[in-house]
């Protein structure tokens, strides 16, 4: 048998088997007309109690390991592949009709072509949001433009789904997805990515539904939420200091810091599941040296209203109001 066109690789971690059935059979119409596997990664072994017999399904390969996390997951399932392309899908979304079909001809139609990409949906329950980051039926970018585009704020084109990425060329990055990150992993991985690929291009059908799950849409509070999130933004900075201009750095990098503040007001200064402390927090976070360069360096044409709104009153450690902000809107999303 020869190699499949597509790897597709699924990290599965406390899923359901309905939800598990959905996502097979999403990615089975994603590309009718396509040669492909399907490699289905248990993050622990004990996930294997939720596998069904999956014995009929010859393109489909089960990779059992001890719980590492996404990255050494996704890492496991490269380490597999034998596509000449992979995709990465989470085990709780959809994969558009057709979508992999596409994205596989645009792909194959330009030899130097190392990465496609295309817009998504963001699916807060029943209220599906487009993200439509590509307007041009197909469009090539080169390695700047893209990075730039990537790390724009709230562009949410930081992720890995939804894309076709030629696997010689992940094969030849060190390290793949980095096992020190827990947050951010993916922005991190296509940074490198992106410094390795010759051409990217973008399609601009929606292939992809990123699923939120509305039951869950308050985090439990980590108290290493920004930690983590410091090992992601200087793993981005060292990775674009060592592939890209100064000058780009200068020009993109600080409105991405912004945006990280931003997660961390959202998720760790004002996280409603634990209130308690949250001066302190916000004082910490605000005097980073890192957000102190961002502050100083910002430009709210790049931001929506309100978060621009949310980022002068934090500039100006207006910490009172800013409480406010949050209180009301955590107050208007439980009336829904």
């Amino acid at each position: 048998m020869g190699s499949p066109e597509i790897s597709f690789i699924v990290p599965l971690y406390r899923f359901t088997e309905s939800e598990l059935n959905r996502c097979l059979q999403s990615i089975g119409k994603s590309a009718p007309d396509v040669s492909y596997e399907i490699i289905l990664v248990l993050d622990g072994e004990e996930q294997a109690k939720s596998v069904p017999d999956y014995s009929a399904y010859p393109h489909l390969i089960l990779i059992e390991r001890p719980h590492q996390g996404v990255s050494a997951t996704r890492n496991a399932g490269i380490a597999q592949a034998r596509g000449k392309w992979i995709a990465f899908v989470d085990v709780d979304d959809l994969v558009a009709s057709g979508a992999y079909s596409d994205l596989l001809y645009v792909a194959n139609a330009n030899d130097s072509v190392d990465l496609v990409v295309s817009n998504h949906i963001r699916r807060y329950g029943n209220v599906d949001a487009p993200i439509l980051n590509y307007s041009e039926p197909v469009q090539e970018w080169t390695s700047e433009q893209f990075i730039s585009m990537v790390l724009k704020p709230a562009c949410d084109g930081g992720t890995v789904w939804g894309s076709l990425f030629r696997r010689t060329t992940v094969m030849s990055m060190p390290g793949w997805f980095s096992e020190r990150l827990s947050n951010g992993e993916d922005i991190e991985f296509l940074v490198r990515f992106i410094a390795h690929c010759k051409h990217v291009q973008s399609m601009d059908r929606i292939s992809y539904v990123y699923t939120i799950n509305t039951s869950s849409s308050v985090r439990s509070f980590d108290t290493e939420y920004v930690r983590k999130m410091r090992l992601t933004i200087d793993a981005v900075h060292h990775d674009l200091k060592m592939n890209f201009p100064m000058a780009l750095i200068d020009d993109i990098f600080p409105s991405f810091l912004l945006d990280r503040f931003l997660l961390c007001l959202r998720n760790y200064v004002f996280n409603p599941q634990h209130m308690k402390g949250a001066r302190s927090r916000f004082r910490t976070l605000r005097n980073d040296a890192c957000m102190q360069y961002a502050f100083a360096h910002m430009d709210g044409k790049l931001f929506e209203k309100m978060k621009y709104l949310v980022l002068l009153l934090s500039k100006y450690r207006a910490y009172c109001l800013l409480k406010l902000v949050y209180i009301a809107e955590e107050y208007l999303r439980k009336k829904g």
